[in-house]
């Protein structure tokens, strides 16, 4: 998340909670949220691929899957309240949700949301929060650079273990069918033929297992370094409840 230049469009909202849009009437509030998708870099990297195998296409999905655990899509939002004195307070937890909820509607009154703009001090109080998401982005994603590089060894190793028992039962395959004690032409040609096919399949499952922890390990180096995030700022000004007519 970079900060810039930011030129929120201000909008006028209700609230259905009447006793906190009491509170909030005539204050601006300052709402600045940063989605983190790693999963989009994660799809680009951990592809399932048409010439695989059934046991390497599910290995991949499952790969897909234990990533994902690692570096999950989060959303964080941070807001502020400005009075028209100027002072600033952070919001609290009731005014966040209160904002994201169903219960938050913009109004539909043209004319009122035209006369709502942008305060003097938003590009400094925006550039602000950003520098502090930044910063608590980057430690969050140093955490997790750690504990992907410890899990990451862990799972080397199960699946270079899975493949080796793998192997070694291949191996004992073809073994048993080179020591058939058989005369006639035609069978030892179909024995051949097993002991090819069984060598290809363990030749397919080294070679599918291979290019799964280059391909994991390639994708956590990218997700270790991916500190991008989307963010856009939002100005609210809650209004108070609209009369009923009569």
């Amino acid at each position: 998340m970079k900060a810039g230049t930011v030129s929120p469009i201000p909008v006028g909202v209700h609230l259905s909670d009447d006793n906190l849009a009491a509170d909030l009437i005539g204050k601006t509030i300052l709402l600045v949220r940063s989605a983190w998708r790693p999963s989009l870099l994660k799809d680009k990297q951990l592809r399932v691929r048409d010439d695989d195998v059934p046991a390497v296409r599910v290995g991949r999905l499952s790969d897909r899957r234990w990533i994902s655990t690692l570096f999950p899509d989060a959303v964080r939002t941070r807001c502020l309240v400005v009075s028209d004195d100027g002072s600033v307070e952070v919001c609290t937890d009731e005014i966040a949700r209160a904002l994201l909820r169903e219960g938050c509607k913009p109004t539909t009154n043209r004319q009122i949301q035209m006369t709502i703009s942008p305060f003097r001090q938003v590009q400094k109080l925006v550039t602000a929060l950003e520098r502090e998401m930044i910063h608590e982005d980057r430690q969050c994603l140093g955490k997790l650079r750690e504990e992907a590089t410890a899990a990451f060894s862990d799972r080397k190793q199960i699946l270079t273990s899975e493949t080796e028992t793998y192997v070694r039962w291949k191996q004992l395959s073809i073994e048993q069918l080179r020591l058939r004690n058989i005369t006639d032409q035609q069978q030892i040609q179909m024995t051949e033929g097993q002991i090819a096919a069984e060598q290809r399949r363990m030749e397919t499952r080294i070679s599918g297992m291979t290019d799964r922890l280059r391909s994991l390990e390639d994708a956590l180096l990218s997700l270790a370094n991916h500190s991008k995030t989307e963010s856009y700022v939002i100005l609210v000004r809650v209004l108070p409840s609209p009369k009923l007519s009569i």
